[in-house]
């Protein structure tokens, strides 16, 4: 019997390991495994995820994709691109997606910490 691979229904990114409630490892967004009616698993988006930014995710997820290539500078530059923000606002984003944020997370934190400079 063939090994089911799930994929995350936001990136696209293989998921490993199986539970009812987990979260993508490249783009960070909740999903929950259901049995569809065919009685296979199926990966849904749950929670706050469901609603947000799909290009953020996209984003993100191609972000934290290099990163694991050990690419980060190509990440920073890409964040850079994307955005319009400088090299230390890049650098601050993929280290908080290093460290397990969401996109939406961190440019949150960068505005936050831009409204207090």
């Amino acid at each position: 019997m063939p090994v089911e691979v799930l994929k995350c229904p936001n990136c696209g990114a293989p998921l490993e390991g199986v539970s009812e409630i987990m979260r993508c490892p490249y783009c960070n967004t909740n999903i929950h495994i259901q049995l569809n009616q065919a009685g296979k698993n199926v990966a849904v988006i749950s929670g706050p995820a469901a609603n947000s930014d799909p290009v953020a995710n996209e984003l993100a997820a191609r972000m934290v994709a290099l990163c694991r290539q050990g690419k980060k500078i190509e990440a920073i530059k890409l964040y850079r691109a994307r955005t319009g923000d400088g090299l230390a606002d890049a650098k601050n984003a993929v280290d908080g997606l290093e460290q397990g944020l969401s996109l939406p997370q961190v440019m949150e934190k960068l505005r936050v910490g831009m409204k207090h400079a």
